[in-house]
């Protein structure tokens, strides 16, 4: 799910669908980007839009939705994320053909993609701090990684077990606050 802030743009992804809303849900209308859709995440003005793809690169828009590109480093992006403005994008995933997952991330509204932490089989969860500093992200039963400097490096979060499933994250506007839903 993703929503501008003001509540016009809406989009939902499902059995490999994107749908979309650009009147506070008065209407929603299927976008045919034929692909396996895994997640959505806008800026919050509603004008970036990423959408993770299974086995293909992900899709952006930076026109409110109105067209899509494909873009970004690889496939098999589980979960996508932004900052407020769109700028700052973490993709969490896997690669295909079993090897090991990865977390990349842009500074510059998807131009240049930076690979981190690879030792990561499947990523589970993942998001960005709206100011795009902080990034928080988590395997299955992996250890929870985090970022206080736009991604530029990572180590082991400390307030989680090494083994814990953490399910989805949610941080404050600067990161400072992290809200985890644990299994």
């Amino acid at each position: 799910l993703a929503m501008s802030a003001d509540g016009i743009y809406r989009y939902y992804t499902y059995n490999n669908g994107v749908v979309r809303s650009d009147d506070s849900g008065a209407t929603w209308n299927n976008i045919s980007l034929n692909v396996d859709a895994l997640g959505v995440t806008m800026s919050v003005d509603g004008r970036h839009i990423t959408v993770g793809v299974r086995n293909d690169l992900m899709k952006v828009s930076n026109d409110f939705g109105l067209t899509f590109v494909s873009k970004g480093p690889s496939a098999g992006n589980r979960v996508v994320s932004m900052s407020a403005d769109g700028s700052m994008q973490m993709s969490v995933g896997f690669l295909p053909g079993g090897s090991s997952g990865t977390i990349y991330t842009s500074q510059d509204y998807w131009t240049t993609w930076t690979q981190h932490v690879t030792s990561i089989d499947s990523w589970r969860t993942g998001t960005v701090s709206l100011d795009g500093n902080v990034l928080i992200a988590a395997g299955f039963g992996t250890p929870v990684y985090m970022s206080i400097d736009r991604g530029v490096t990572w180590q082991v979060n400390t307030q989680f077990a090494v083994n814990e499933i953490v399910n989805d994250f949610a941080l404050s506007q600067d990161g400072s606050v992290i809200l985890a839903l644990r299994s």
